[in-house]
């Protein structure tokens, strides 16, 4: 049986192919048999922008905007007035109001406070014959008057439940983050981020879910209401991961420097407080550590990591010693250096820590240590601290017992401590490289 749900995605393809009256059409039909479906109210703006009714989708999309803002459900809201300020300034002035009324100062906002639920489209959806009557001129001001009049809510939420971002900061930061906000509308199998590039800002998923990959492999999904891109911003240099559109998404943008400039004291303790909470359960989907693991089995491994303040100057890992252990860098930098001679096995050598060659430098999200602590073999490079950092710290014996237990971990950290050995290589065989071009020079 074809249901509503089915129909409002059969709406949804339409739209993204451009078919914009059978969307229109679909989404009329869900519209008319629950007035409460506000992702399809969404849809009959967009196809009326689509089919040029440019006035018309103003307004719905406004209707849309104060419909799901009633219904606790912010980040859609703004999604909606930034698609109607697109058409008509007062979109923007809708958006800011928005941010107010979920910021963090806000008397709507309560812990404990609600959020509706989204409405099941599970009643049987009309038939194609049905669905194909009329002519488009009268469906197109059906439909629009239908969208532009709300639903008579019969119990009204005095108070909404607190908003990712919008509800970490007072009313005057959060509109300053919204009106520098962009609406980012993605189709299916569209990048949000790039594995190893750096993002170009911070995203707000509002609608749909990305798809989050690591060398072609795919690990997981973000849901709508979380952060991604947050990597510049607690000191990563790259996206830990890619991030791809799974079916139409809507991010929200907030570039960097408008997060920068709303950066008080006070704001930028409530912002940090939240990013590195987003940054560490992007390391739990994206870390060899984690990323296999299940998500009971992700928070006893938490509990077994000893957390670590690192000084500028410690020397984590010295090279032509074993580790004792690996460190997952939260906070700070740590630079890894070489020498040009190839460590032996059998010795033991204690070099300074500012001996040899920067290789590279390991931000948050990077585990220290991992080949000579998964083999036990020396390392075959020093790690000192050059920032102070933060981090978790997990023994080489537990680092051991934890791949023997799960092969899955145990694949994904023999194929990441392989490859460092192998950057590690061809680093000291460049330094060779250059030494011995350096001393034919010279003579």
């Amino acid at each position: 049986m074809k249901t509503l749900e089915t129909l409002r995605h059969d709406a949804d393809s339409r739209l993204q192919s451009g078919d914009y009256a059978g969307a229109l059409r679909r989404y009329h039909a869900v519209l008319g048999s629950e007035p409460r479906a506000n992702d399809a109210r969404m849809g009959v703006g967009d196809a009326l922008a689509g089919l040029g009714h440019p006035a018309l989708a103003a307004q719905v999309y406004r209707a849309t905007a104060w419909a799901f803002a009633q219904a606790g459900h912010p980040a859609k809201a703004i999604v909606a007035a930034k698609a109607m300020a697109a058409i008509d300034a007062r979109g923007e002035e809708d958006a800011a109001r928005i941010a107010r009324l979920f910021a963090a100062d806000s008397t709507r906002v309560a812990e404990g406070g609600g959020r509706r639920s989204i409405v099941p489209l599970e009643m049987p959806a009309p038939t194609t014959a049905v669905l194909d009557a009329g002519e488009l001129s009268d469906v197109v001001r059906a439909a629009a008057a239908e969208a532009i009049e709300l639903p008579a809510l019969s119990v009204t939420l005095e108070k909404f439940a607190p908003a990712p971002l919008l509800s970490e900061i007072e009313s005057e930061s959060a509109e300053r983050l919204v009106r520098a906000a962009r609406l980012v509308r993605l189709r299916d199998a569209e990048p949000c981020l790039i594995e190893n590039e750096a993002p170009q800002a911070l995203y707000l998923v509002a609608r749909g879910r990305l798809l989050l990959s690591i060398s072609g492999r795919e690990i997981g999904h973000v849901a709508e209401g979380s952060l991604v891109g947050e990597e510049p911003l607690v000191g990563a240099a790259a996206a830990l991961a890619s991030a791809w559109a799974e079916g139409d998404v809507d991010l929200i943008e907030i570039p960097y420097d408008a997060i920068a400039k709303i950066a008080r004291a006070e704001v930028e303790e409530a912002l940090g407080r939240l990013l590195r909470a987003h940054f560490l359960q992007t390391l739990l989907r994206t870390s060899p550590l984690f990323r296999s693991m299940e998500p009971a089995e992700r928070v006893r491994l938490l509990e077994r990591m000893e957390p670590v303040t690192l000084p500028g100057g410690a020397t984590l890992v010295i090279e032509r010693q074993p580790a004792r252990g690996i460190w997952l860098v939260l906070s700070g930098q740590v630079a890894v250096r070489v020498t040009r001679s190839a460590p032996a096995s059998h010795a033991v050598h204690r070099i300074e820590t500012q001996e040899g060659s920067v290789v590279s430098v390991v931000g948050p999200g990077g585990i220290v240590g991992l080949a000579s602590s998964l083999t036990t073999e020396p390392a075959t490079a020093t790690s000192s601290v050059t920032q102070p950092a933060t981090g978790l710290f997990l023994s080489a014996e537990e680092l051991r017992k934890l791949g023997d237990a799960n092969a899955e971990v145990g694949r994904d950290l023999v194929e990441e401590a392989f490859a460092r050995k192998e950057r590690t290589g061809a680093a000291r065989r460049a330094l060779r490289r250059d030494s011995g071009e350096t001393r034919a020079t010279a003579g």
